[in-house]
């Protein structure tokens, strides 16, 4: 699939495609989208709330849930919540990319 960059406008495809893609499901909040109102994930929902053991397991419920849904080039493997701070969630990503198996590793993912 190739797709557009978001920050140059440029043709996009491959494995580049795939972060931006995970990045923008897992930062859009359901409902934003005009005609896909099941777009996106419910990590924003949850940015506000104390960190605690039920808090990280939702995180990693919401984004199995919309990679799963959302995201069929890739399998995940496993979900990294790297820190969770007042108006922040950040996680990394172990993924698979379907189309070759390679192995995957997205960190940074800020979720606000």
């Amino acid at each position: 699939m190739t797709g557009m960059d978001r920050e140059t406008g440029r043709a996009l495809g491959g494995v580049a495609h795939v972060r931006q893609s995970i990045v923008d499901i897992l930062t859009t909040r359901p409902g934003e989208r005009v005609m896909r109102g099941d777009y996106g994930s419910g990590l924003p929902a949850l940015v506000d709330r104390p960190d605690d053991p039920g808090l990280r397991a939702e995180i990693v419920a919401e984004t199995a849930h919309a990679l799963r849904t959302l995201e069929d080039r890739v399998a995940l493997r496993r979900v990294r919540v790297a820190r969770v701070a007042p108006g922040r969630i950040e996680i990394g990503l172990d993924l698979t990319y379907l189309p070759d198996g390679r192995a995957l590793s997205l960190d940074g993912i800020v979720i606000r």
